[in-house]
């Protein structure tokens, strides 16, 4: 495995995993990724390099040679920064410090190859908390589409597979100080998940703590209270999906 790429998805944020379930979540170590992109789009040119005429440098300081062309033309962010009179312009270098180093990735391979490849870990909250830093990078640089399949990603994961419940606190932790209030979506269905296990949740310290925290997400908690938001033991995902797609 190169060893440069387990390093950057070794990177990918853990202490929200780390700190979320009361002891529940191990600190289990990323290993791969699933390769998916083989001959999709312009993937062999990210994987190469060749001919590029662009360096985007991650937070773990791996270098992607990426070409003008195809990520001015699907990202305006990338565009307006090698604009004249930034620096960027000058030294053909984007550094991106603040981003997880495994969502740029993905972000990238999105731009070349319309889809991403997915982390491969020991634990399943890893490869959630992956998906929930992808949406979040989607957000940062303005690619709905990315957090369109991102989002596609958790909730399949946090509905089908349901690595535990108590996933729901270091993702809201993520999405409301990462993500505009106006993102409803995603917050919808955090509180749709949250009121299918809100008995479960009321008993965690951490869960409540996060409600302290975030006022927005205890307003939505509160509100579905006094409306008499029905609890939900036990759905699909069609049934999930279907109520999100309608906020």
């Amino acid at each position: 495995m190169d060893e440069e790429k387990q390093r950057d998805d070794q990177s990918l944020s853990t202490q929200a995993v780390d700190e979320c379930s009361d002891g529940q979540v191990s600190s289990a170590p990323l290993l791969d990724v699933e390769p998916r992109l083989e001959n999709r789009g312009n993937y062999s040119y990210l994987q190469s390099g060749q001919y590029s005429d662009l360096t985007i440098v991650d937070r773990a300081g791996r270098r992607w040679q990426v070409h003008k062309i195809i990520v001015c033309s699907e990202c305006e962010f990338f565009a307006n920064a090698i604009k004249g009179g930034f620096k960027e312009a000058e030294t053909g270098v984007i550094e991106l410090p603040n981003d997880d180093p495994a969502a740029v990735r993905a972000l990238l391979e999105y731009i070349y190859a319309k889809d991403y490849n997915i982390i491969r870990a020991a634990e399943l909250n890893y490869i959630l908390m992956f998906h929930v830093e992808v949406y979040i990078i989607g957000e940062i640089y303005n690619m709905p589409d990315l957090k369109d399949l991102a989002f596609s990603h958790i909730v399949r994961m946090m509905v089908c597979i349901e690595p535990g419940c108590y996933m729901v606190v270091p993702i809201v932790k993520r999405i409301y100080e990462s993500t505009p209030e106006s993102d409803r979506r995603i917050r919808d269905f955090l509180l749709d998940v949250s009121f299918a296990h809100i008995h479960g949740l009321l008993v965690m310290k951490k869960f409540l703590n996060v409600m302290v925290e975030y006022p927005a997400f205890r307003r939505g908690i509160a509100q579905g209270v006094l409306q008499g938001q029905e609890r939900i033991d036990c759905y699909g995902c069609d049934y999930i999906t279907r109520r999100s797609r309608k906020r």
